[in-house]
């Protein structure tokens, strides 16, 4: 039996819910860091994934003033398109999308920007019908804003019972928590998250739920 027999369509974060690009989001942010002379080690973008690098920039960088947000963020970019390659899909998940999309709508909501997300849709789920696919660059705010998950809820004609949203960080569950909606933690991920509606430890557990 189904425990959220209410959910119509699933969202999906794609860092660290999909895809494992932690060895990309590390690559890019060194060589941007040396790039612009700034000594500001991984580990304190790690401790902000899933915010977009926009943000994380402005929240690791003291002296803001001194340096081009705008430019940093797009050298970021460039550098992140570049190394594609680097990012690999999780294991189970083309059963999980399998098994999801058979009995709902699938969307996916990221803090990425379009141009990468298209390029890994691409290369790793072009079989996948998405009903929607919202990126930074779609909205003018992103996670924890619940912009994106309110958006899902207007343009599908959902209540916010019928939204389930999938992801790994305290930015996705702050989002579906000002939305409303349905929260469901991919602990696999890169975050830790303590308040969930459920939790899913290997994504071929997403059968207990849906």
């Amino acid at each position: 039996m189904k425990k959220f027999p209410e959910v119509k369509l699933v969202a999906l974060d794609l860092d660290g819910v999909l895809i494992d690009s932690y060895p990309l989001m590390k690559t890019s942010w060194e060589k941007s860091m040396d790039n612009f002379s700034l000594n500001i080690p991984f580990s304190e973008f790690d401790k902000n994934i899933g915010l977009s690098i926009e943000m994380i920039l402005k929240k690791v960088i003291k002296n803001k003033e001194k340096y081009d947000i705008k430019e940093i963020a797009k050298y970021y970019k460039k550098t992140a398109i570049r190394s594609i390659n680097k990012i690999n899909t999780f294991s189970e998940i083309e059963f999980f999308l399998d098994y999801l999309s058979s009995e709902y709508k699938l969307a996916i909501l990221t803090s990425k920007t379009s141009e990468r997300v298209y390029k890994i849709i691409e290369k790793h789920f072009n079989r996948i019908n998405f009903e929607s696919i919202l990126c930074s660059d779609h909205l003018k705010e992103s996670k924890p804003n619940p912009e994106g998950l309110n958006k899902l809820l207007k343009d599908h004609s959902l209540d916010s019972g019928e939204l389930a949203y999938i992801g790994d960080t305290i930015f996705d569950q702050s989002a579906a928590e000002n939305a409303n909606c349905i929260f469901g933690y991919a602990s696999w991920g890169y975050g830790d998250v303590d308040i969930y509606d459920f939790r899913i430890d290997t994504p071929k557990e997403i059968k207990k739920f849906f």
